[in-house]
């Protein structure tokens, strides 16, 4: 039976959805506040087919009723969409949750504050290595919708709280919370929103098919009765380290000295890997090659240079305090960094990073809509500067670093007030960096 879909922004999400629907010979209909040559030139792909498709619409009502709508992660509740979502009759729900009605391969979902890439990243490349077929899909650029005719045998999907919002029914057959720390709190009325959105990826599932961060567990246990398996490098939980190896119920499972990835954020993440892969009996002599070879990806923690005894490190990916915090965690010796930070604010508090850059940064250069922000709360303590360009900060952090100094890229904050994204940012970083050393 033909069913009329409304589909709630065309961006990758919303595109991937309304050629599924085409495909299931449903009945689409688009919706998009903005217009830009690029909506246009999709516009143009689905009109061709039939589909009614309106851009730059502006209304917060509609008088068409719908079988079904499914809304974009980036459209704010506030917005002339958000509104027109509350307003429906039918059910509204994410892009995740349509592809999960329809796909057959089980799905781990992996959601967090920080390190859920780098996590999907990992669990694909240890289940490769073991043999299986496995492919990322969700926020990590790829819709969960493309892997509807695909049958890997395992999807590994990086969720975001926006996608969790309207979701009602989604039952990976794994779920996993990395962190939960200050984030997006220019969406939310509060960090407990913030944080019972992202618990709501757990929603149905038995125990065992949960995997949450040891510090999580009070408020996963006042949402759920049951008891989740958990993981730490710094406290009491079923996945825990000493300065060598990771245990599971005191058994040893890997050695992190031969890990490719070092730092307390990493190793929890491999703990994830580790938790993960036990349920799907992969051996964990599979999982120490795989982390033995891993490349991070580009943006994370992604040394560029390295020139007079100074190391130039690409942390674009950081988009938020507590990830800002792991970078200097990792790179800060005594007083050795030099801090590019700044961006666009999403209402974060930044108290907690005070202590690192006391300890670590000697000099801050700022770039972005928060510079002003960053420049109150770090200034007590170190020397800062604001600049209008990345390029004009790299530059300047040249012009005064010395030998065994860190120039760190790690703004702490999204890119979005200046750049396209956070890999745009980070080519450019990495671009300025080159041009300069060219010199």
């Amino acid at each position: 039976m033909e069913a009329k879909v409304l589909v709630l922004g065309l961006g990758i999400s919303g595109e991937s959805v309304a050629k599924r629907a085409l495909q299931n010979a449903d009945k689409p209909t688009i919706l998009d506040s903005r217009v830009s040559p690029d909506l246009e030139a999709k516009a143009a792909y689905f009109r061709e087919r039939g589909v009614k498709v309106e851009l730059g619409y502006a209304s917060d009502n509609l008088q068409e009723l719908f079988d079904l709508a499914v809304i974009s992660p980036g459209i704010s509740h506030e917005s002339p969409l958000g509104q027109l979502a509350k307003n429906l009759d039918c059910p509204v729900i994410s892009e995740i949750e349509f592809a999960a009605r329809l796909i057959s391969s089980p799905v781990i979902a992996v959601t967090g504050t920080n390190g859920k890439t780098t996590t999907v990243e990992l669990l694909v490349h240890c289940l490769k290595s073991a043999g299986f077929t496995a492919e990322a899909a969700g926020n990590i650029g790829v819709p969960l919708t493309e892997f509807v005719d695909k049958k890997p045998d395992f999807i590994v999907a990086e969720i975001s709280s926006f996608q969790l919002e309207a979701v009602a029914e989604f039952r990976p057959m794994i779920a996993v919370c990395t962190n939960i720390s200050d984030d997006h709190l220019d969406r939310y009325d509060s960090f407990d929103s913030y944080k019972n959105t992202k618990l709501k990826v757990f929603n149905g599932l038995d125990s065992q098919y949960c995997i949450l961060q040891k510090k999580l567990e009070p408020a996963y246990e006042s949402c759920f009765a049951q008891q989740a398996v958990t993981f730490s490098v710094d406290e009491a939980a079923d996945y825990y380290v000493d300065d060598r190896y990771i245990y599971h119920a005191d058994e040893k499972l890997l050695d992190t000295r031969t890990f490719s990835l070092q730092g307390s954020h990493n190793i929890e993440n491999t703990m994830i890997v580790a938790a993960v892969c036990s349920k799907l009996q992969v051996s964990m002599a599979d999982v120490q090659k795989a982390m033995e070879s891993f490349q991070l990806p580009e943006h994370r923690q992604e040394i560029v240079a390295e020139w007079n005894q100074i190391t130039f490190v690409n942390d674009s990916k950081a988009t938020n305090p507590d990830a800002l915090i792991q970078a200097i965690k990792r790179f800060g010796q005594a007083e050795n960094i030099i801090l590019l930070a700044g961006g666009l604010d999403k209402s974060m508090d930044f108290t907690a990073t005070i202590p690192w850059v006391q300890q670590h940064v000697k000099d801050v250069l700022l770039i972005g809509k928060n510079q002003e922000k960053l420049e109150s709360i770090w200034c007590p303590y170190k020397r800062t500067g604001r600049l209008d360009s990345l390029e004009e900060a790299v530059n300047k952090a040249i012009d005064i670093a010395k030998s065994g100094d860190c120039v760190l890229l790690s703004p702490g904050s999204a890119s979005q007030d200046m750049f396209t994204n956070y890999i745009e940012r980070g080519e450019q970083f990495r671009n300025a960096v080159k041009r300069r050393l060219r010199k």
